[in-house]
Protein backbone atom coordinates (compact mmCIF):
# COMPACT_ATOMS: atom_id res chain seq x y z
CA UNK A 1 0.00 0.00 0.00
CA UNK A 2 1.26 3.49 -1.14
CA UNK A 3 1.82 5.94 1.97
CA UNK A 4 0.35 8.91 0.02
CA UNK A 5 -2.79 6.74 0.11
CA UNK A 6 -2.96 5.25 3.66
CA UNK A 7 -4.33 8.70 5.03
CA UNK A 8 -7.19 8.70 2.21
CA UNK A 9 -8.44 5.46 3.09
CA UNK A 10 -7.73 5.78 6.68
CA UNK A 11 -10.56 9.36 6.44
CA UNK A 12 -12.81 7.21 4.13
CA UNK A 13 -13.10 4.61 6.86
CA UNK A 14 -13.38 6.90 9.65
CA UNK A 15 -16.22 8.99 7.47
CA UNK A 16 -17.79 5.19 6.81
CA UNK A 17 -17.69 4.76 10.44
CA UNK A 18 -19.29 7.80 11.47
CA UNK A 19 -22.48 7.34 8.92
CA UNK A 20 -22.72 4.33 10.37
CA UNK A 21 -23.19 5.01 13.73
CA UNK A 22 -24.98 7.63 12.93
CA UNK A 23 -28.21 5.25 11.93
CA UNK A 24 -27.73 3.86 15.90
CA UNK A 25 -27.74 7.43 17.26
CA UNK A 26 -30.97 8.26 19.51
CA UNK A 27 -32.35 9.79 22.79
CA UNK A 28 -32.85 8.03 25.50
CA UNK A 29 -35.52 8.14 28.33
CA UNK A 30 -35.25 6.26 31.34
CA UNK A 31 -38.39 5.14 32.97
CA UNK A 32 -40.42 7.63 35.04
CA UNK A 33 -39.25 10.98 33.95
CA UNK A 34 -41.23 14.09 34.59
CA UNK A 35 -44.26 14.81 32.65
CA UNK A 36 -44.52 16.12 29.09
CA UNK A 37 -46.42 18.75 27.96
CA UNK A 38 -49.23 15.72 26.40
CA UNK A 39 -49.60 14.99 30.36
CA UNK A 40 -52.63 17.50 29.47
CA UNK A 41 -53.77 15.03 26.58
CA UNK A 42 -54.51 11.92 28.17
CA UNK A 43 -57.08 10.52 30.93
CA UNK A 44 -58.61 6.96 32.49
CA UNK A 45 -61.94 7.53 31.43
CA UNK A 46 -61.74 4.98 28.76
CA UNK A 47 -63.92 1.47 29.34
CA UNK A 48 -61.08 -1.53 28.99
CA UNK A 49 -64.61 -3.59 28.72
CA UNK A 50 -64.55 -2.60 25.09
CA UNK A 51 -61.93 -5.54 24.52
CA UNK A 52 -63.57 -8.14 26.51
CA UNK A 53 -64.35 -11.24 24.33
CA UNK A 54 -65.94 -14.71 25.06
CA UNK A 55 -62.98 -17.28 25.51
CA UNK A 56 -64.06 -20.68 23.80
CA UNK A 57 -61.49 -23.33 22.60
CA UNK A 58 -60.06 -22.10 19.10
CA UNK A 59 -59.52 -23.78 16.47
CA UNK A 60 -56.48 -23.73 15.89
CA UNK A 61 -53.93 -25.50 12.88
CA UNK A 62 -50.50 -25.97 13.38
CA UNK A 63 -48.94 -27.60 10.11
CA UNK A 64 -45.30 -27.93 9.85
CA UNK A 65 -43.33 -25.92 7.15
CA UNK A 66 -41.55 -27.99 4.90
CA UNK A 67 -37.91 -27.21 4.85
CA UNK A 68 -38.03 -24.72 7.55
CA UNK A 69 -37.14 -26.92 10.81
CA UNK A 70 -33.42 -26.68 12.45
CA UNK A 71 -31.56 -28.18 14.97
CA UNK A 72 -33.47 -25.82 17.48
CA UNK A 73 -36.87 -25.53 16.12
CA UNK A 74 -39.89 -26.49 14.36
CA UNK A 75 -41.29 -24.39 12.37
CA UNK A 76 -45.47 -24.66 12.14
CA UNK A 77 -47.60 -22.24 10.14
CA UNK A 78 -50.61 -21.19 12.46
CA UNK A 79 -53.96 -20.74 11.00
CA UNK A 80 -57.25 -19.72 12.65
CA UNK A 81 -60.10 -17.73 11.79
CA UNK A 82 -60.54 -14.57 13.69
CA UNK A 83 -62.72 -13.09 16.08
CA UNK A 84 -64.10 -10.60 13.78
CA UNK A 85 -63.26 -8.70 10.20
CA UNK A 86 -59.42 -8.59 10.67
CA UNK A 87 -58.66 -6.88 7.04
CA UNK A 88 -56.95 -9.78 5.98
CA UNK A 89 -57.86 -12.57 3.69
CA UNK A 90 -60.70 -15.07 4.79
CA UNK A 91 -60.83 -13.45 7.79
CA UNK A 92 -58.10 -15.66 9.04
CA UNK A 93 -55.83 -15.17 11.78
CA UNK A 94 -52.17 -16.52 10.54
CA UNK A 95 -48.32 -16.68 11.46
CA UNK A 96 -44.89 -18.80 11.61
CA UNK A 97 -44.52 -20.62 14.77
CA UNK A 98 -40.85 -21.53 15.72
CA UNK A 99 -40.97 -23.77 18.71
CA UNK A 100 -38.42 -24.63 20.38
CA UNK A 101 -37.62 -28.81 20.72
CA UNK A 102 -35.34 -28.04 23.96
CA UNK A 103 -36.82 -29.82 27.03
CA UNK A 104 -38.89 -27.42 29.38
CA UNK A 105 -41.48 -24.45 29.62
CA UNK A 106 -40.10 -21.31 27.42
CA UNK A 107 -41.66 -18.14 27.17
CA UNK A 108 -43.29 -16.59 24.26
CA UNK A 109 -42.75 -13.77 22.12
CA UNK A 110 -45.13 -12.96 19.72
CA UNK A 111 -44.38 -10.31 16.97
CA UNK A 112 -46.81 -8.13 15.15
CA UNK A 113 -46.54 -7.70 11.81
CA UNK A 114 -47.01 -4.49 9.76
CA UNK A 115 -50.24 -5.19 7.93
CA UNK A 116 -50.05 -4.96 4.13
CA UNK A 117 -46.07 -2.96 4.26
CA UNK A 118 -42.83 -4.29 4.59
CA UNK A 119 -42.01 -8.01 6.09
CA UNK A 120 -38.79 -7.14 7.03
CA UNK A 121 -38.93 -5.76 11.34
CA UNK A 122 -41.35 -8.28 12.04
CA UNK A 123 -39.14 -11.35 10.37
CA UNK A 124 -36.09 -10.29 11.27
CA UNK A 125 -36.73 -9.46 15.01
CA UNK A 126 -38.71 -13.17 14.89
CA UNK A 127 -35.57 -14.87 12.97
CA UNK A 128 -33.06 -12.99 15.32
CA UNK A 129 -34.44 -13.25 18.56
CA UNK A 130 -35.04 -17.18 18.25
CA UNK A 131 -31.28 -17.30 17.09
CA UNK A 132 -30.05 -15.18 20.38
CA UNK A 133 -32.07 -17.33 22.76
CA UNK A 134 -30.74 -20.65 21.29
CA UNK A 135 -34.08 -22.39 21.93
CA UNK A 136 -34.62 -20.73 25.00
CA UNK A 137 -38.22 -19.19 23.59
CA UNK A 138 -40.90 -19.53 21.37
CA UNK A 139 -41.25 -17.32 18.58
CA UNK A 140 -45.05 -16.29 16.88
CA UNK A 141 -44.75 -14.34 13.73
CA UNK A 142 -48.21 -13.15 13.08
CA UNK A 143 -48.78 -12.17 9.78
CA UNK A 144 -50.38 -9.34 7.97
CA UNK A 145 -49.47 -9.92 4.22
CA UNK A 146 -52.85 -6.97 3.83
CA UNK A 147 -53.44 -3.66 4.95
CA UNK A 148 -55.45 -3.63 8.17
CA UNK A 149 -57.36 -0.57 6.63
CA UNK A 150 -59.86 -0.49 3.94
CA UNK A 151 -58.06 2.51 1.81
CA UNK A 152 -59.99 1.94 -1.33
CA UNK A 153 -63.29 2.33 0.69
CA UNK A 154 -61.97 5.73 2.39
CA UNK A 155 -61.18 6.77 -0.83
CA UNK A 156 -64.70 5.90 -2.55
CA UNK A 157 -66.83 7.11 0.24
CA UNK A 158 -69.16 9.31 -1.26
CA UNK A 159 -70.43 11.49 1.63
CA UNK A 160 -69.48 12.10 5.10
CA UNK A 161 -71.84 9.89 6.34
CA UNK A 162 -70.24 7.12 4.61
CA UNK A 163 -67.06 8.07 5.14
CA UNK A 164 -67.72 7.77 8.98
CA UNK A 165 -68.96 4.36 8.81
CA UNK A 166 -66.24 3.55 6.61
CA UNK A 167 -63.80 4.85 9.27
CA UNK A 168 -65.57 3.45 12.02
CA UNK A 169 -65.09 -0.37 10.49
CA UNK A 170 -61.04 0.37 10.45
CA UNK A 171 -61.60 1.29 14.35
CA UNK A 172 -63.44 -2.06 15.00
CA UNK A 173 -60.79 -3.90 13.04
CA UNK A 174 -58.23 -2.31 15.41
CA UNK A 175 -60.67 -3.85 18.56
CA UNK A 176 -60.81 -7.80 16.38
CA UNK A 177 -56.97 -7.59 15.86
CA UNK A 178 -56.43 -6.70 19.96
CA UNK A 179 -59.26 -9.59 20.62
CA UNK A 180 -57.06 -12.06 18.37
CA UNK A 181 -53.74 -11.77 20.12
CA UNK A 182 -55.52 -12.31 23.76
CA UNK A 183 -57.52 -15.41 22.17
CA UNK A 184 -53.78 -16.38 20.99
CA UNK A 185 -52.72 -16.07 24.63
CA UNK A 186 -55.49 -18.26 25.84
CA UNK A 187 -54.31 -20.56 23.62
CA UNK A 188 -50.62 -19.85 25.25
CA UNK A 189 -52.05 -20.89 28.30
CA UNK A 190 -52.77 -23.92 27.31
CA UNK A 191 -49.81 -25.22 25.56
CA UNK A 192 -47.26 -27.33 27.44
CA UNK A 193 -44.22 -26.04 25.80
CA UNK A 194 -44.96 -22.51 26.96
CA UNK A 195 -44.42 -20.88 30.32
CA UNK A 196 -47.22 -18.57 30.29
CA UNK A 197 -45.97 -16.33 33.13
CA UNK A 198 -43.43 -15.08 30.24
CA UNK A 199 -44.95 -13.77 27.50
CA UNK A 200 -44.38 -10.79 25.27
CA UNK A 201 -45.42 -8.85 22.50
CA UNK A 202 -44.10 -6.55 19.84
CA UNK A 203 -45.75 -4.31 17.42
CA UNK A 204 -44.08 -2.08 14.75
CA UNK A 205 -45.64 1.28 13.34
CA UNK A 206 -49.68 -0.05 12.24
CA UNK A 207 -48.92 -2.89 14.42
CA UNK A 208 -47.48 -0.61 17.54
CA UNK A 209 -51.61 0.59 17.79
CA UNK A 210 -52.85 -3.17 18.01
CA UNK A 211 -50.05 -4.06 20.31
CA UNK A 212 -50.66 -0.93 22.49
CA UNK A 213 -53.90 -1.55 22.73
CA UNK A 214 -53.59 -4.72 23.90
CA UNK A 215 -51.17 -4.64 26.36
CA UNK A 216 -53.46 -1.68 28.26
CA UNK A 217 -56.21 -4.56 28.31
CA UNK A 218 -54.38 -7.91 28.43
CA UNK A 219 -52.25 -8.17 32.47
CA UNK A 220 -51.09 -11.51 31.35
CA UNK A 221 -47.81 -9.89 29.18
CA UNK A 222 -44.61 -9.61 30.90
CA UNK A 223 -42.77 -7.52 28.22
CA UNK A 224 -44.54 -5.46 25.74
CA UNK A 225 -42.04 -3.45 23.40
CA UNK A 226 -43.55 -0.66 20.68
CA UNK A 227 -41.83 0.55 17.63
CA UNK A 228 -42.41 3.48 15.46
CA UNK A 229 -45.83 3.64 17.61
CA UNK A 230 -48.15 6.41 18.56
CA UNK A 231 -51.43 7.17 20.54
CA UNK A 232 -54.59 8.85 19.19
CA UNK A 233 -54.82 7.63 15.70
CA UNK A 234 -56.80 10.66 14.63
CA UNK A 235 -53.79 12.83 14.82
CA UNK A 236 -52.19 10.09 12.87
CA UNK A 237 -54.60 8.95 9.83
CA UNK A 238 -55.18 12.89 9.14
CA UNK A 239 -51.51 14.10 9.81
CA UNK A 240 -48.93 11.27 7.67
CA UNK A 241 -47.85 12.37 4.74
CA UNK A 242 -47.71 8.18 3.42
CA UNK A 243 -48.91 7.64 0.55
CA UNK A 244 -52.12 6.17 1.54
CA UNK A 245 -53.01 8.73 4.12
CA UNK A 246 -52.36 11.34 1.97
CA UNK A 247 -54.81 9.94 -0.57
CA UNK A 248 -57.63 9.89 1.94
CA UNK A 249 -56.67 13.40 3.50
CA UNK A 250 -56.96 14.89 0.41
CA UNK A 251 -59.84 13.13 -1.07
CA UNK A 252 -61.75 14.06 2.26
CA UNK A 253 -60.17 18.27 2.04
CA UNK A 254 -61.43 18.25 -1.83
CA UNK A 255 -64.89 16.10 -1.88
CA UNK A 256 -66.28 16.99 1.70
CA UNK A 257 -64.66 20.54 2.53
CA UNK A 258 -62.97 19.69 5.70
CA UNK A 259 -59.84 21.00 6.69
CA UNK A 260 -57.31 19.39 8.99
CA UNK A 261 -58.53 20.23 12.00
CA UNK A 262 -62.49 19.54 10.90
CA UNK A 263 -61.26 15.85 9.56
CA UNK A 264 -59.55 14.97 13.29
CA UNK A 265 -62.45 16.99 14.88
CA UNK A 266 -64.19 13.84 12.88
CA UNK A 267 -62.41 11.30 13.33
CA UNK A 268 -61.53 11.47 16.93
CA UNK A 269 -64.85 10.39 18.71
CA UNK A 270 -64.66 7.19 15.99
CA UNK A 271 -61.11 6.26 17.31
CA UNK A 272 -61.52 7.06 21.35
CA UNK A 273 -61.98 3.47 22.28
CA UNK A 274 -59.25 2.19 20.49
CA UNK A 275 -57.25 5.28 21.40
CA UNK A 276 -54.73 4.60 24.61
CA UNK A 277 -54.43 7.86 25.55
CA UNK A 278 -58.13 6.91 27.44
CA UNK A 279 -56.58 3.97 29.40
CA UNK A 280 -53.97 6.01 31.05
CA UNK A 281 -52.55 3.92 34.60
CA UNK A 282 -53.58 0.41 32.97
CA UNK A 283 -49.82 -0.53 32.62
CA UNK A 284 -46.71 -1.11 34.81
CA UNK A 285 -44.52 1.30 32.45
CA UNK A 286 -41.18 -0.88 34.09
CA UNK A 287 -42.65 -3.81 31.56
CA UNK A 288 -42.61 -1.89 28.67
CA UNK A 289 -40.06 -0.42 25.92
CA UNK A 290 -41.61 2.79 23.74
CA UNK A 291 -38.92 2.55 20.41
CA UNK A 292 -39.88 5.98 18.53
CA UNK A 293 -38.00 8.10 16.03
CA UNK A 294 -36.97 11.92 17.26
CA UNK A 295 -38.33 13.42 13.96
CA UNK A 296 -41.11 10.88 12.45
CA UNK A 297 -42.97 12.60 10.12
CA UNK A 298 -45.94 10.24 9.98
CA UNK A 299 -46.68 9.70 13.92
CA UNK A 300 -47.06 13.49 15.12
CA UNK A 301 -44.84 14.27 18.40
CA UNK A 302 -48.33 14.88 20.27
CA UNK A 303 -49.45 11.03 19.48
CA UNK A 304 -45.94 10.14 20.39
CA UNK A 305 -45.73 11.48 23.56
CA UNK A 306 -49.45 11.05 24.55
CA UNK A 307 -48.60 7.06 24.13
CA UNK A 308 -45.54 7.69 26.26
CA UNK A 309 -47.54 9.32 29.31
CA UNK A 310 -50.48 7.43 29.10
CA UNK A 311 -48.09 4.07 29.82
CA UNK A 312 -46.90 5.81 32.75
CA UNK A 313 -43.39 7.00 31.17
CA UNK A 314 -41.54 3.84 30.57
CA UNK A 315 -38.16 3.75 29.07
CA UNK A 316 -38.26 5.54 25.46
CA UNK A 317 -35.81 5.27 22.53
CA UNK A 318 -36.10 7.98 20.16
CA UNK A 319 -33.89 7.74 16.95
CA UNK A 320 -32.53 10.62 15.69
CA UNK A 321 -34.42 10.06 12.20
CA UNK A 322 -37.48 10.00 10.40
CA UNK A 323 -39.94 7.09 10.35
CA UNK A 324 -38.72 4.64 7.67
CA UNK A 325 -35.24 5.68 8.19
CA UNK A 326 -34.99 5.12 12.04
CA UNK A 327 -35.62 1.41 10.75
CA UNK A 328 -31.88 1.37 9.69
CA UNK A 329 -30.58 0.87 13.11
CA UNK A 330 -31.97 -2.70 12.94
CA UNK A 331 -29.40 -2.98 9.41
CA UNK A 332 -25.88 -3.62 9.22
CA UNK A 333 -25.90 0.18 8.71
CA UNK A 334 -26.82 0.68 12.38
CA UNK A 335 -24.65 -1.99 13.84
CA UNK A 336 -28.47 -3.87 14.41
CA UNK A 337 -28.47 -1.19 17.23
CA UNK A 338 -32.72 -1.86 17.63
CA UNK A 339 -32.74 -5.05 17.85
CA UNK A 340 -30.21 -5.29 20.43
CA UNK A 341 -32.14 -2.89 22.75
CA UNK A 342 -35.19 -5.14 21.91
CA UNK A 343 -33.25 -8.19 22.39
CA UNK A 344 -31.61 -6.98 25.83
CA UNK A 345 -35.36 -5.52 27.30
CA UNK A 346 -36.30 -9.25 26.43
CA UNK A 347 -33.96 -10.94 28.29
CA UNK A 348 -34.33 -8.81 31.34
CA UNK A 349 -38.09 -9.50 31.67
CA UNK A 350 -38.24 -13.16 30.52
CA UNK A 351 -35.29 -14.45 32.40
CA UNK A 352 -34.23 -16.40 29.23
CA UNK A 353 -30.90 -18.23 29.74
CA UNK A 354 -27.89 -19.69 27.71
CA UNK A 355 -25.50 -17.30 27.09
CA UNK A 356 -27.70 -14.65 24.70
CA UNK A 357 -28.01 -12.38 28.08
CA UNK A 358 -23.99 -11.67 28.42
CA UNK A 359 -23.59 -11.31 24.84
CA UNK A 360 -26.70 -9.05 23.97
CA UNK A 361 -25.32 -6.71 27.60
CA UNK A 362 -21.80 -6.39 25.60
CA UNK A 363 -23.34 -5.64 22.10
CA UNK A 364 -25.71 -3.21 23.86
CA UNK A 365 -23.46 -1.16 25.80
CA UNK A 366 -21.22 -0.85 22.99
CA UNK A 367 -23.73 1.27 20.65
CA UNK A 368 -23.83 4.91 20.35
CA UNK A 369 -26.66 6.46 22.71
CA UNK A 370 -27.97 9.70 24.49
CA UNK A 371 -29.60 9.98 27.58
CA UNK A 372 -31.37 12.75 28.32
CA UNK A 373 -30.63 15.03 30.66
Amino acid sequence: MSLSKTPIRISLFAISLLILSGCASHVRTPVGMPPSTASSLISSEGDVSVFSYQPTPLAIQLSPMEGRASSTYQMKWMEFPSAGINGQQGNLVTGEYRQSMLPGKKPLLIVMPLYGSYDYPSDEISAGAAKYSRGEMHVLNLQGDDYMWDWEGLVQAPNPESFRKVMAAQAERVRTNVIDVRRIIDWAEKRPEIDSSRIALIGFSHGALVASATLISEPRLERSILVMGCANPHELVATCPLERTNSVKNMVMERFGWDVAEYQAQLEPIFRYVNIAHYAGRVDPKKVLIIDSYYDECMPKTARDAQWEALGRPERVSYKYGHKRSFLSMTPLGFYNMRHLIYAFLDEGLNVNGESSQIIAERHSATTSESTP
